[in-house]
């Protein structure tokens, strides 16, 4: 008769988790890439919202304001990237740490259904 093998372990891509490390790495290594070029743009949209608001209050009150601070537009922007990595590095380390939990179930398993079919035997 044939006792199933032991050889029967599925695949580390069955797990959901793996997909979801997976897709979240690409995410991180993405917006690292696309981060500098985020900066630059979004400091170039608050520029242009200040010398908007700039301009409008000296249409309103007719005198001229102007901020003695230079910011480096490139650092000082009021919308950052720090969010998304925070939620993909959270997400990321669950799914890893998931992953790396189940495929330690999953080593300890066969061993255990291994040592019962012998015994059954």
């Amino acid at each position: 008769m044939n006792a199933p093998s032991a050889s029967t372990r599925s695949s580390i891509t069955d797990s959901p988790w793996y997909w979801v490390y997976l897709f979240c790495t690409a995410g991180a290594i993405a917006l690292l890439l696309a981060g500098p070029k985020f900066a630059a743009r979004q400091a170039q949209i608050e520029r242009n919202s200040e010398a908007r608001l700039q301009v409008a209050q000296q249409v309103a009150t007719q005198q001229v304001n102007i901020s003695g601070q230079q910011v480096d537009p490139r650092t000082a922007t009021q919308i950052t990237l720090w969010p998304l990595y925070a939620v993909l590095g959270l997400v990321l380390s669950v799914a890893w740490f998931n992953l790396w939990r189940n495929h330690k179930r999953r080593n300890r398993q066969p061993d255990s259904t291994a040592s019962q079919n012998e015994a059954a035997v």
